[in-house]
Parts: C-alpha cells; sequence; structure tokens
C-alpha cells in the first residue's frame, strides 16, 4: 500500500514538473514572440519614417544638404553667372543693370512675354543682352549705361523697371535666373563691381533728393524723363493664377489716394492711375471693374 502512495506521489510531482516546464516553454515563447513583434514594428516605422524624409525632401520641406533640395537648386537657379555668349543664345531672357530675368516664366508666361519681347516685336532688342541703356531711350543702344552721367529721373526709372521685373512683371510669372558677369554691372563670380556699386548708391541718392523736393526733381535733374506712373503689384499663384494690384498712395498729413490698374497697350505693363478712366492705350484687365483696386489676370 505504502509503495503504491510513493509511486502516485512521484507521478504527481512528475506531472507538476513537467507542467511547470511547459508553462516555463510557453512564457518563453510569448516572450520572444513580444520581442519579435517589437523589432517588426520599430523596423515598420523605421521604413516609413524614411519614406517620409525622402518624400518631403523631393518637395522641399527637409532640408538634404547631401542631395541638395529644392530651395538649393532654386537659389542656385536664381544666382547663375552668365556670359554675353550664354544669355544671347537664350530665348526670352534679358538683363537690367546686371541682373538676368527669363520672362517665359517657365512656359505659363510665354504667351504674354511673346506678344512684346518675341521675334519681331516691338521690344525684342530687350533680348538676349543688357539694355539697360534702351530702357531709358526706347531703342536699341550700342553702348552701356554710364552710371554717373544719369539724371536723378533717369536713375529712379531704371530702379523702377528692376523691381518690376523682380516682382515678376504684370502676371507674376517672369523671375530672376541670376546675373550677367560681363564685368559692367557684376564680375565673373557673380559680385558687385564698383559701378555696380555705384548705380545703387545713385539710387538711394535720387530717393533721398526726390523726399527733400518733396516728390517734385531736383533742380539740377533738367534733363529727367517725365514721371510716368508707378507699377502695379503682381504675385502668380497655381491655384489662382496671376493677380496685379494697386497700393494707396500715402500724401501730405492724412490724405491718401486711391489707384487703379490698367494695362499699357504700348508696352503689356501695369501701371496705377489715380484716376478710373480707362481707353484703347490705358486698358482695364478683364472681367475687373474700373473702380476695383486689385484684379485677376489668370
Amino acid at each position: 500500500m505504502s509503495s503504491f502512495a510513493g509511486v502516485a506521489r512521484r507521478r504527481k510531482q512528475q506531472t507538476g514538473a513537467q507542467k511547470d516546464e511547459t508553462e516555463v516553454k510557453e512564457g518563453e515563447k510569448r516572450q520572444s514572440k513580444s520581442v519579435k513583434v517589437k523589432w517588426v514594428a520599430v523596423l515598420f516605422w523605421t521604413m516609413m519614417f524614411a519614406i517620409l524624409v525622402r518624400f518631403r525632401g523631393r518637395n522641399g520641406s527637409f532640408s538634404d544638404e547631401g542631395n541638395g533640395t529644392n530651395e538649393n537648386n532654386n537659389n542656385a537657379k536664381e544666382n547663375e553667372v552668365f556670359t554675353r555668349e550664354e544669355l544671347g543664345k537664350k530665348a526670352l531672357h534679358l538683363s537690367l543693370c546686371g541682373e538676368v530675368f527669363d520672362l517665359s516664366g517657365g512656359g505659363k508666361g510665354k504667351g504674354q512675354a511673346d506678344a512684346f519681347y518675341g521675334e519681331g516685336k516691338e521690344y525684342h532688342f530687350f533680348i538676349g543682352t543688357d539694355q539697360t541703356k534702351g530702357f531709358l531711350t526706347g531703342k536699341r543702344e550700342e553702348s552701356n549705361v554710364d552710371v554717373d552721367t544719369l539724371s536723378h529721373g533717369e536713375v529712379l526709372e531704371l530702379e523702377k523697371w528692376v523691381r518690376f521685373y523682380r516682382e515678376g512683371g504684370s502676371r507674376g510669372t517672369y523671375r530672376k535666373r541670376g546675373v550677367l558677369g560681363d564685368g559692367w554691372f557684376y564680375d565673373e563670380n557673380g559680385d558687385k563691381t564698383e559701378r555696380g556699386r555705384r548705380f545703387w548708391e545713385r539710387v538711394e541718392e535720387a530717393k533721398r533728393s526726390h523726399y527733400e523736393d518733396d516728390g517734385s526733381s531736383s533742380s539740377s535733374d533738367s534733363n529727367s524723363s517725365p514721371s510716368s506712373p508707378p507699377l502695379c503689384r503682381a504675385a502668380w499663384t497655381e491655384e489662382r493664377g496671376g493677380t496685379v494690384w494697386c497700393e494707396t498712395i500715402k500724401g501730405a498729413g492724412t490724405k491718401t489716394t486711391k489707384t487703379y490698374p490698367r494695362l499699357n497697350a504700348k508696352n503689356g505693363v501695369c501701371e496705377c492711375y489715380e484716376d478710373q478712366g480707362y481707353s484703347d492705350l490705358r486698358k482695364l484687365y478683364e472681367n475687373c471693374l474700373p473702380k476695383s483696386s486689385r484684379c485677376f489676370t489668370g
């Protein structure tokens, strides 16, 4: 009887030991499986983050010094240094005060640019060269502009045109691509020459003189070009297209004057006028009211 009880106890102990061993093994399996799941999750999210970085990096949202971001590429395009020969081969590119502008707008503004700057058109002589002097005379000039002989009015006229192209033109589609490194306004490295620095000093001098004279030309500027209407501001977006607008002019004291955008039919430039009138030469933008200070150009 005691022998039977001993056998029963041993079997019970063996069963308990086997059960404990089974539970330990199952626990180890669960732990191993949990570790694997965690590593898979870590690997998955690491891959997702890498994909996100690559995708966003291509769209300019993350910097990537190794491969170069869109922003860096755009800056490179805007800071290109052209030779005269290179500029001469570029369609719808011009130089003004040594700054090179692309008028095609990546194709978006090509039709409008062709209408004024295309082959056989009135302003084609500006294309492929620096015709800074031509912006003052309205015709092709063979010589470069002499900065020191310009009147204050002429300096401000050139500065106005530089601003016009920098801001994208009447439809906001023009883009600055770099500078002309021919040694006149900029050297071969893209740095301003002494003449280039002097021009912008002359601009500041002319502005100071303008303000000191309360808007009238300096007495030494008897050869100044006639005052012309201020240029419109312009912008372009993928969603809305082009927009032009005129800002309110502040006069003496609290006086303000509202101005209205009109398209100059002769040169395709948007100008701001104080009156709401329009004509064949001073055109009203399509689908824009005469009293509106902002117009959508498509």
